[in-house]
């Protein structure tokens, strides 16, 4: 009957109940036949999808979210904890799992049906990171606050402030709505979090956004929620801030057999709408979920959910009347092939040139990663500039369509001004598409990076210092000139590619004038003073002078472009005529380091030591590698062997043993390598990497003897490992615990019986390794400072202990008694910013300090507590992230993210002068 009469809602959703207890109760209810599209079809029951794709659930799609009430509880559990300050709340999830929805959908949809006190008239501000956090965060609360726009950008610029702002403002938005401004709240979402990851390249601008929204949390006016995606989890704990609201997430995992079918029938019969019997099975089978015996549990790849929702979609669209059907759902290709069918079948429909468009498109709106198959993810790209990156002829009429066709298809998304892939599902699920992005992945990273430096360029008003120069501009020059990647290249990137040219061969001249000038001017010199004895006093002043205003000239000339040379110049010049202008042109050349740039490395640098003999310095970055280079002569360092790699992701930390034979590192990858550089120029793997730690590697450090290494781990714990012989070196006891945070920092005393390590907890704790296979804790951790401990250094004698902290202090520890430490005096002050590294001299008698401030500090330690002296090396334009002395004492090598590593002539530590950079690094130095 039921073929025969209008099915209604209710019963609709009768019938699903019946059809999930399956069996011959379904073939007893229903007929074979099915409803015909005829006169007894009810349309109204058809017109909206129940299923909306890919695209996420909003708050009008709200009545069709199902399966997620218990994380909603727990939700809004946790923001009714922080209704009067309390700090970030997060949400982690794998790609695909629908945090976006669960935001949308559930949490917002819940507060706007009163789930807390208030909670209806709340205003909601919404937003993603973007290139420009802060812009994007000011402007959201701009228009859904009714402030003034410049006022919120002016106060998300400045975390301290930025509270009290939206204070005002949420009390100003009640008053007009006439409730009190006690009980008014904002709800701040920061969805696709990771983005400040792979869209804002400003570390600055992330500090600050992380610090606007910390200070909003803690507000009590401020309710904010991050959304995260599981793999950038890592990431986020190098941040103090954002590990707080790690402790304890919002896990968004695998759904429960009960309730991936509610996803499935509960939104149809909202429309009255039928599946027909067995469809649920079939699909929850293509999903790929199997059962846990007893627990109705399912187990399945949460990423995959995006799949299931456009196979959904795509048999709704292949439906017969009412009844979704096995047929039409296998007709869609199904879970697996539903969306590479849509896509191919998008693609397939444009022209063949149009197709070349599409395939430069979408490679524009993906964020390739420097590894196939990791982390590649969507990119937003303004709609206007995707026609200006194509100037080929009849392009802005095939992007338009290109557009449109995938549009339509709801594979792309588009707001008032950008559009992006509706979801990163589409990245690895549509073969064609994972096809364009591996073949060439090293050619679309460097177009990639080469269009958002022009961008940056072009923003900045051409400056020229953002142009590429050496080897990246190489790269990018050779990539463009190949024949397939011409049509790539847009109008801007190409004119930032013609300015960069320019700018080398112009400095290719001048370096070569004035090269030719001082051979010139040498043999005039000499030929002055022969004939000086010949001519007046009067003659040969005013040749002098011709002399000296020509190479002063050629000196101010110089100087924006190569600042090595215009200082030699300056100093030939002094040393004909010693003016006031020139001395001070010398002393102010004398800040700047003054060498060749040697290039290597090819993302930050992390960490940077010297061998025990002076003669190397290691280097370990972000590129995955560590470096290792001659230094024998500071003026002059040289690269020395080939990088060391083998590492999966990041390197962070680098040890030398005591006898300069092996080198450690240790790495995001969660593994600790060792190197043989008994021959330093032919590095060489010892063993197999070490294994054991659950999370990224921070720090590693030898014991004084070299039998024992130790590793510090974002796990909480520290390891110590056995390297009697290096080439199968073996876990020493059990990993030491009891630190609450992630820890970035280890050093051994110089007797080898104490270990320190400092962490994210804010403490220090020192363990006695007298018996190195069951150490122990010595005494209660060393507490003081007030925000993540970045770095231990014990001194030469083993007597005093220094630890850097991000609360912008370094504190000295009196642990002659390591039993019972006490305090040195008060607190290192003068950093205006986070401290990242602390070293002590050799000697002992100065202690040096890197911070987030942009400068070096050096404290002349015994008299440290009488005098407070300090001394700035202030030749950085970022921040400084490590320090490390040359064992005799003459050199300080300081890491920046400037992106270069300086060696610093310290014989006389107050008057510390540049002895060249390690510089041609293409980001920063960490």
């Amino acid at each position: 009957e039921t073929g025969k009469k209008r099915i209604t809602p209710e019963l609709a959703r009768l019938v699903d109940e019946v059809l999930e207890t399956g069996g011959v109760l379904a073939a007893l209810v229903l007929t074979p036949e099915r409803p015909s599209v005829g006169d007894e079809f009810d349309p109204s029951g058809t017109d909206s999808c129940p299923y909306p794709g890919l695209a996420a659930f909003g708050l009008q799609e709200a009545r069709w979210f199902f399966g997620r009430d218990g994380v909603i509880g727990d939700l809004i559990s946790q923001l009714d904890d922080r209704l009067f300050g309390g700090g970030l709340l997060a949400v982690v999830a794998p790609s695909g799992a629908g945090k976006s929805s669960l935001l949308a959908a559930g949490m917002v949809s819940a507060l706007a049906r009163g789930a807390l006190p208030g909670s209806r008239s709340w205003p909601v501000v919404a937003t993603t990171p973007g290139r420009h956090p802060l812009v994007t965060l000011a402007t959201g609360v701009a228009e859904r606050l009714g402030v003034d726009p410049a006022g919120a950008a002016t106060a998300a610029g400045d975390p301290d402030r930025f509270g009290a702002f939206l204070a005002k403002a949420v009390a100003a938005y009640a008053g007009k709505l006439g409730e009190t401004s006690s009980s008014a709240r904002v709800a701040l979402i920061v969805d696709q979090f990771e983005e400040i990851f792979t869209e804002c390249r400003t570390e600055v601008e992330r500090q600050a956004f992380i610090g606007a929204l910390d200070t909003s949390a803690q507000s009590a006016v401020a309710l904010v929620v991050l959304g995260v995606r599981a793999d950038f989890y890592g990431s986020c704990l190098a941040y103090p801030t954002l590990l707080t609201a790690l402790q304890s997430p919002v896990a968004l995992g695998p759904m429960s057999i009960e309730q991936l079918r509610a996803v499935i029938t509960r939104p149809a019969a909202t429309e009255g709408l039928n599946l027909e019997p067995g469809l649920v099975e079939l699909l929850l089978r293509d999903l790929g979920v199997t059962e846990d015996a007893g627990a109705g549990a399912a187990s399945y790849d949460p990423g995959a959910l995006p799949l299931l929702a456009h196979a959904l979609r795509a048999s709704w669209q292949q439906r017969d009347g009412r009844m979704l059907t096995v047929t039409g759902y296998r007709r869609t290709g199904g879970i697996r092939q539903a969306l590479a069918t849509t896509a191919e079948r998008a693609y397939t429909r444009l022209s063949r040139a149009e197709q070349q468009i599409a395939r430069q498109v979408l490679l524009r709106l993906v964020n390739v990663s420097d590894q196939s198959g990791s982390r590649d993810t969507r990119r937003r790209f303004p709609r206007a500039r995707l026609v200006e990156a194509l100037p080929l002829p009849g392009s802005a009429e095939a992007v338009e369509t290109v557009l449109e066709v995938f549009g339509r298809a709801r594979m792309l998304t588009f707001d008032t001004a950008s559009v992006e892939i509706t979801h990163e599902a589409l990245l690895w699920a549509w073969p064609r598409l994972r096809q364009w992005i591996d073949a060439d992945r090293a050619g679309n990273l460097i177009r990639q990076e080469l269009e958002q430096s022009a961008a940056v360029w072009d923003r900045d008003r051409r400056d020229a210092a953002a142009l590429y120069r050496g080897s990246r501009l190489e790269a990018a020059l050779t990539w463009a000139s190949s024949t397939p990647n011409e049509a790539d290249l847009s109008p801007a990137a190409a004119a930032f590619l013609a300015a960069s040219t320019a700018q080398q061969h112009h400095s290719a001249r001048l370096r070569r004038a004035a090269l030719v000038l001082l051979s010139v001017l040498a043999l005039v010199a000499s030929a002055a003073a022969a004939v000086a004895f010949q001519q007046s006093a009067a003659a040969q002043r005013e040749r002098d002078t011709a002399i000296l205003n020509r190479i002063t000239a050629q000196a101010d000339r110089l100087r924006s472009t190569d600042v090595s040379l215009a200082a030699q110049l300056d100093l030939i010049a002094y040393r004909m005529r010693p003016t006031p202008e020139l001395y001070t042109d010398l002393i102010t050349t004398g800040n700047t380091a003054l060498s060749t740039p040697l290039t290597g490395h090819t993302d930050f640098i992390f960490s940077a030591v010297y061998s025990p003999d002076g003669h190397t310095l290691a280097t370990a970055s972000a590129d995955r590698t560590v470096r290792l280079w001659n230094v024998t002569d500071p003026t002059h360092p040289m690269p020395l062997g080939p990088p060391l790699t083998g590492h999966t992701n990041r390197v962070g930390a680098v040890a030398f043993s005591p006898d300069g034979r092996i080198l450690a590192s240790g790495s995001n990858d969660q593994t600790v390598r060792l190197w043989n550089l008994t021959d330093p120029a032919h590095p060489t793997p010892l063993g197999l990497p070490l294994t054991g730690h659950t999370n990224m590697v921070n720090a590693v450090a030898f014991s004084p003897d070299g039998h024992i290494l130790a590793s510090s781990g974002a796990d909480r714990t520290v390891r110590l490992w056995n390297l009697t012989d290096p080439t199968h070196s073996t876990p020493l006891g059990t990993p030491l615990t009891g630190h609450t945070a992630w820890v970035g920092a280890v050093a051994f005393s110089p007797d080898g019986h104490t270990l320190a390590s400092g962490s994210a907890d804010q403490t220090v704790r020192l363990w006695n390794l007298t018996d190195s296979v069951h150490p122990t804790p010595l005494g209660p951790p060393l507490t003081g400072h007030t925000n993540t401990v970045t770095s231990v250094a014990f001194s030469p004698d083993g007597h005093t202990l220094a630890s850097g902290s991000a609360d912008r202090t370094v504190r000295l520890w009196n642990v002659t008694d390591t039993a019972h430490p006490t305090p040195l005096g008060l607190p290192l002050t003068g950093h205006t910013n986070y401290i990242d590294a602390v070293a002590f001299s050799p000697d002992g008698n100065t202690l040096a300090s890197g911070s987030a401030d942009r400068t070096v500090r050096l404290w002349n330690v015994p008299d440290v507590l009488r005098i407070g002296h300090t001394d700035d090396v202030n030749d950085y334009n970022n921040y400084v992230n490590a320090v490390a002395f040359s064992p005799d004492g003459h050199t300080l090598a300081s890491g920046s993210a400037d992106r270069t590593v300086r060696l610093w002539k310290v014989t006389d530590p107050a008057h510390a002068t540049p002895l060249g950079p390690l510089a041609g690094h293409t980001d920063a130095v960490g």
